[in-house]
């Protein structure tokens, strides 16, 4: 791979974002069926004490994180990992037959808290607007069509929410079509409203968040399924020109983005759909075998992300085997690095340098390289970022500049007159100094 071009950003980036991050980002507490007590016990408290120690001790872990961002990202590491041995722990000798049961009782429980506590949350900055809006997926009828074996696997039945994100200088001329993060199998939109809110608001824009199909309860191509009938609402109901729609996710949400462009380009010639302006992908997952590279294994990593003992990974539990269930790992419409790269939109995408996914940022740099017509894609890589380090923006340099090249970004695809700094630069290294 090419080596990236250093790009050093100005601290004066910052201050235009004060104002509309403050009060605004809420970290979700990753899913798990431990008792609140024993998390702070386990995990959370010992947690605090090594990072404050460590701090003392050795200095920050990277030069650009502050105390506030240690503490926040030691803590959910601890939770994850904490949850990691309590799987093992609670899936012990569990037979084969009672394994779905219990999953999804953990599940529910699990999603049920993040959710149930994130309702309390207010964003009291003036000119937010949240509304919601759902759709029957059986008034989108056959809308899938790959003429493959997965479009048998396509549940047509029930309603698909979403949520509205606007401010009150959004414009009606610009839509983010966003998907929130969470391994498939956990979050939703108003765990993402941190950064929807801000998007709209920095952006001037609208964001419609999707609140499509979690596993184990609905695997793949489900979650697929419903970000295509999202993407039709607006184009053929809504009649928003796709030239003003971008595409945008995290994680999860951020391969669910390139997967939709993958479908856009190979079948929405049948159904009549143009590709969508851009899309702007937040440390996307986008190799759900888990065998782009050796982030993936790498132990010295303080990301919060467990690394993988094992890949592809074999646990039946792990996240991408319940969401892919019985299709391979590396079906290039859940897992879009072993597809194509060829003929796409124009692309953004951001990768913290101490991130598990790492390596698919790298690969995808490669295959843009390679096989991509044109030089429209950007791939930014944050030295001191981790996973989705723009979720932390209030107390993250890397989460503030990297929200800030997303709101230019967009500005670039939507008003063709402003200088082109951050579309179609290629590779490169973006530093925070």
């Amino acid at each position: 791979m090419a080596q990236p071009v250093s790009s050093n950003a100005p601290a004066a980036v910052f201050e235009a974002f004060e104002e509309a991050l403050e009060g605004e980002v809420t970290i979700g507490v990753p899913p798990t069926d431990t008792s609140l007590f024993a998390l702070a016990a386990e995990a959370i408290v010992p947690s605090f004490f090594k990072v404050t120690v460590d701090r003392v001790m050795k200095g920050p872990t990277y030069p650009t994180w502050n105390y506030p961002f240690e503490v926040a990202i030691g803590a959910i590491r601890s939770v994850l990992y904490h949850q990691k041995a309590h799987q093992k722990e609670l899936f012990q000798g569990v037979k084969p037959s009672e394994r779905r049961a219990i999953c999804l009782e953990k599940m529910g429980k699990a999603r049920k808290r993040i959710d149930g506590g994130l309702e309390k949350n207010r964003y009291s900055k003036e000119g937010i607007h949240f509304e919601p809006v759902i759709l029957e997926r059986s008034g989108f009828p056959s809308v899938f069509k790959t003429n493959t074996e997965i479009d048998s696997l396509v549940d047509e039945t029930g309603s698909l929410d979403m949520e509205w994100v606007s401010h009150k200088n959004s414009s009606e001329n610009r839509v983010v079509l966003y998907f929130h993060g969470g391994a498939y199998c956990a979050m939703s939109p108003k765990t993402h409203r941190g950064i929807t809110t801000v998007i709209a608001r920095t952006a001037k824009c609208g964001v419609l968040a999707v609140n499509y199909r979690l596993a184990p309860e609905f695997p793949f191509p489900s979650a697929l399924h419903d970000a295509l009938i999202s993407y039709i609402y607006l184009v053929k109901n809504l009649k928003v020109s796709p030239d003003r729609i971008i595409l945008a996710g995290d994680s999860a949400g951020g391969g669910l983005t390139a997967a939709l462009l993958h479908y856009i380009r190979d079948y929405g010639s049948t159904l009549d759909l143009p590709q969508p302006a851009a899309a702007a992908m937040l440390s996307p997952w986008l190799d759900l075998s888990s065998t782009s590279g050796s982030s993936w294994t790498d132990k010295t990593l303080p990301d919060y992300i467990p690394y993988f003992e094992n890949t592809p990974p074999k646990e039946w539990w792990d996240p991408s085997r319940l969401y892919m269930d019985k299709v391979s790992l590396k079906h290039p419409l859940g897992s879009p690095l072993w597809g194509s790269w060829e003929g796409l939109p124009p692309i953004l995408a951001h990768y913290g340098g101490l991130e598990r996914l790492k390596s698919d940022g790298e690969m995808v740099v490669q295959l843009l390289q390679e096989q991509a017509r044109e030089k429209n894609w950007t791939v930014e890589f944050f030295p001191g970022g981790c996973h989705v380090f723009h979720g932390f923006m209030t107390v993250s340099h890397e989460g503030r500049l990297g929200m800030e090249h997303i709101r230019r970004y967009m500005e670039e695809i939507w008003d063709k007159s402003v200088e082109k700094k951050i579309y179609g630069q290629g590779v490169r290294t973006v530093r925070v100094r």
